[in-house]
C-alpha cells in the first residue's frame, strides 16, 4: 500500500494456498483492480482456509479464480484449453525471451524431513514468497 500511495494493486496473484498470504494480498488490491486466486472454494474448505471473497469485493475489486485442474474435467473449460495452451506457449515465449523471471527462494533436496519442515514453513507463511524447488537428483 506504501508503494501505491494508499491505492493498492491493480493486479494480485496469489498462488500459495496461505490463509496468511490471502489476508494481505486481498487486502491490498486497489478499487477496480483484480484479485487472481489459486485455489477454488471446495479446495480452500478442504485446507481451512477462509474465503476472501467478501473483503475483494467489499475493496471494489474482483475475484477471479483459477484453477488449470478445470481444464481436464469441466466441459465448459475443456472447450477452452486451447486458449490456456497458448497462454503457456506465450509464458514460456517470455521466459525465453528474459521477460519472465522465477523467484526462487529456496532448493531443497528431496527427502521426507526436508519436504515437510519446507511445506510447514510455507503453511505458516514463513516462505511462501517466490518458488522453491525440490532437487529430485543429483
Amino acid at each position: 500500500m506504501n508503494l501505491s500511495g494508499g491505492r493498492g494493486a491493480d493486479l494480485v496473484y496469489d498462488s500459495t494456498y496461505s490463509q496468511a498470504s490471502y489476508n494481505v494480498s486481498a487486502s491490498v488490491v486497489a478499487s477496480g483492480g483484480k484479485y487472481i486466486r489459486l485455489g477454488t472454494p471446495m479446495q480452500l474448505t478442504a485446507f481451512g482456509i477462509e474465503d476472501m471473497t467478501s473483503i475483494v469485493e467489499g475493496r471494489g475489486a474482483k475475484l477471479v479464480i483459477t484453477d488449470c485442474g478445470r481444464y481436464s474435467t469441466d466441459p465448459v473449460y475443456i472447450a477452452q484449453a486451447s486458449k490456456l495452451l497458448a497462454g503457456l506457449k506465450q509464458a514460456v515465449l517470455w521466459y525465453e525471451e528474459g521477460k519472465l523471471k522465477p523467484l526462487v527462494t529456496q532448493i531443497v533436496p528431496f527427502d521426507p524431513q526436508s519436504l515437510q519442515g519446507t511445506f510447514e514453513a510455507f503453511l505458516g507463511g514463513i516462505n511462501n514468497v517466490g518458488k522453491i524447488v525440490v532437487q529430485c537428483g543429483h
